[in-house]
């Protein structure tokens, strides 16, 4: 997958740093399990770490703190945001 300068994998972006999700690039089973976990496009959630050696990723969605595995971490495609629009105004 190529990504421009503003889209990139939810795994490299800096901790703690809140994002836009916009695309989940990843077969149908995949996007099921994440929009499970309330992680679809047009929502905003907060990295805050990957664990060391492609640990898991943590995350943050409003008061709720998720520990997604790296494999499909990667797969979510994202946009840094400013702290103003993290709440989706």
């Amino acid at each position: 997958m190529i990504e421009n300068k503003r889209t990139r994998s939810l795994v490299s972006v800096d901790d703690n740093t809140s994002v836009k999700v916009v695309k989940i690039a990843g077969g149908h089973q995949a996007i099921l399990r994440l929009k499970s976990l309330g992680i679809e496009p047009g929502q905003y959630i907060t990295k805050i770490k990957v664990g060391p050696m492609r640990g898991p990723c943590v995350v943050q969605k409003g008061s709720t703190v998720l520990a997604l595995g790296y494999g499909i971490a990667r797969k979510i495609m994202v946009q840094k945001v400013h702290e103003k629009d993290s709440t989706g105004r």
